[in-house]
């Protein structure tokens, strides 16, 4: 089947359009305490935007509150240590993280009663570049949650996107490469069907 270079296009347009949508997460109706939302390797030129949005919650009159814990270390290997009884969403019993909250190498952001969207940018400092973890705590006690989440790393000043983690460039670059190897084998395929392009192309060379 003879497939034209605009399907090429059409394919490739598709896939892009779609591949914004690949990198949200979405919950639904779950009942889970703690939710990770992602985590990345950051500068201190970096910029954290955090999107959540159709918030809704089987239970919105329930006592507590939802919250975003945004976590810097400096390894990996320390993560657990800090998140060490946020299920029971008691912070006072973890000393390593009340002592980053209180230094603001990490955040614990409150999300208003009955939103539907929540959005927030956090800035790194040079004290707290390193791995950053983000996570949504349901603190409302028997209240599933349904919601979408999408967490975009831009470089400052610029606004530019890192090409690190599970950013947008990385996955662009990936689609690049597919469309640029269904572009090669549509052009081998158009030479092979017909030799005299292929001769003329070696007369001109």
């Amino acid at each position: 089947m003879f497939i034209r270079p605009l399907d090429y296009t059409i394919l490739f347009l598709t896939l892009l359009r779609t591949s914004f949508s690949l990198l949200d997460k979405h919950f639904e109706n779950d009942p889970s305490t703690v939710f990770h939302l992602t985590t990345y390797g950051l500068y201190k030129d970096a910029l954290i935007d955090i999107t959540l949005g159709n918030i809704l919650l089987s239970y919105p009159e329930a006592p507590g509150h939802l919250s975003i814990l945004a976590i810097s270390s400096k390894n990996l290997s320390s993560v657990p240590l800090l998140i060490k009884g946020i299920n029971s969403c008691s912070f006072s019993e973890n000393s390593l993280l009340s002592e980053s909250l209180a230094k603001n190498s990490s955040f614990l952001l409150n999300i208003p009663q009955n939103a539907d969207s929540w959005s927030k940018l956090i800035v790194p400092n040079s004290l707290n570049s390193g791995w950053w973890s983000i996570y949504l705590l349901n603190c409302k006690p028997f209240t599933s949650i349904s919601f979408w989440s999408r967490i975009n790393i831009y470089q400052r000043p610029s606004h530019n996107f890192l090409s690190a983690g599970q950013t947008y460039l990385p996955l662009l670059f990936l689609l690049a490469s597919i469309f640029q190897h269904l572009v090669s084998l549509y052009y081998l395929y158009f030479l092979f069907k017909n030799s005299n392009h292929l001769k003329n192309i070696h007369i001109s060379m």
